[in-house]
């Protein structure tokens, strides 16, 4: 099952965050933030995204009134991305010895991160046997676009780099600020996040993102970028 994040929505590295399976409505970008980024979808499709996957993944794992298709995808679904997903912490730990794959490991943790199962991902960001910077940063992007909070401090605090960019050239911060998840966006910000170092696709600056989304204070707070 592919639910990688669609080219207009948001490409991490190779993150989930839509589910084919979830027929999750795929809309184009809003004029305001189109005009800064080039490509983002609609703040508002992108939180509700957030929301329909996690209760999606949670009642397919949790249910047993399944469609073929609908069992179709849960057999698909790992036993430790399932655990993360429905916050399982016990599950996940029990998982791990098994010696997941990097491919399931980045899978559950972004899992966790979409779905803020805050204990799960704990258990997986203490797994360093496991843990690599590119699983961190991709779980630090799906958690900062869906406003995740605890998610995005557990990341960080693990070594998530805020500037980290997917093939895209976004970042934590950009997603954050066209979510309007601004609390996520100073978060990141006080987390060692360098605002001159990055531009968006046509070459705007965060300061100007920030502005442009209604995050007055924070952009307020940015320095002019040479």
């Amino acid at each position: 099952m592919s639910i990688f994040f669609k080219k207009s929505i948001i490409p991490l590295y190779g993150v989930l965050i839509l589910a084919s399976a979830c027929s999750i409505a795929q809309t184009s970008s809003s004029d305001k933030a189109s005009e800064v980024t080039g490509n983002f979808a609609h703040t508002e499709s992108m939180n509700s995204a957030c929301q329909s996957s996690t209760k999606y993944f949670r009642n397919l794992i949790n249910s047993n009134n399944l469609s073929e298709q609908e069992k179709s995808v849960r057999s698909e679904l790992s036993a430790l991305e399932s655990y993360a997903w429905v916050d399982n912490s016990t599950g996940v730990k029990e998982e791990l010895e098994s010696s997941p794959t990097n491919l399931v490991f980045t899978k559950s943790i972004e899992a966790a991160a979409m779905a803020n199962s805050v204990a799960a991902l704990k258990v997986l960001l203490d797994s360093k046997t496991h843990l690599q910077e590119a699983n961190l940063n991709a779980g630090l992007l799906t958690s900062a676009q869906c406003g995740n909070i605890l998610a995005v401090k557990s990341l960080v605090a693990s070594g998530a780099r805020p500037n980290a960019t997917n093939e895209e050239g976004l970042d934590a911060v950009m997603v954050s600020l066209v979510s309007h998840h601004f609390d996520v966006t100073q978060t990141l910000l006080s987390a060692g996040y360098d605002s001159c170092a990055i531009k968006t696709k046509d070459g705007k600056s965060i300061k100007l993102l920030a502005e442009s989304v209604g995050a007055l204070e924070i952009s307020q707070g940015l320095p002019d970028c040479n």
